[in-house]
């Protein structure tokens, strides 16, 4: 079954390009884009509130299955800022799935501990 995805227009404009160290960024936004059709065809939520909605409806769902949501928006920025800057292109770690300033005192690439 294919998947129509709307572009939601944002409020904001875009200023400047966001790195893309591994040339991923276009899909992930895609992936996301894919979650978001689906949250709103079943709740029928317009796109100017799409965003906002499906937050927080995980955010209920984090309470029902017992993950803090503050710890997972935590890490989830973590891994965003990874995946929008250079710094973090070169590294090859075996574990990417971790970000942030952790990750700069335990690199293994750079042996930091």
């Amino acid at each position: 079954m294919k998947t129509k995805i709307k572009k939601v227009k944002s409020s904001r404009p875009v200023t400047k390009r966001v790195p893309d160290p591994d040339g991923q960024n276009k899909d992930r936004a895609i992936w996301a884009g894919v979650a978001l059709a689906a949250f709103q065809s079943i709740t029928k939520t317009d796109d100017r509130d799409a965003v906002k909605d499906l937050l927080c409806d995980l955010m209920h769902y984090c309470q029902q299955n017992n993950q803090d949501f503050d710890v997972t928006l935590d890490a989830a920025r973590h891994h965003h800022v990874a995946e929008t800057t250079e710094e973090y292109a070169e590294c090859d770690c075996t574990d990417r799935s971790w970000y942030g300033a952790e990750h700069d005192s335990a690199c293994l690439r750079t042996g930091k501990r």
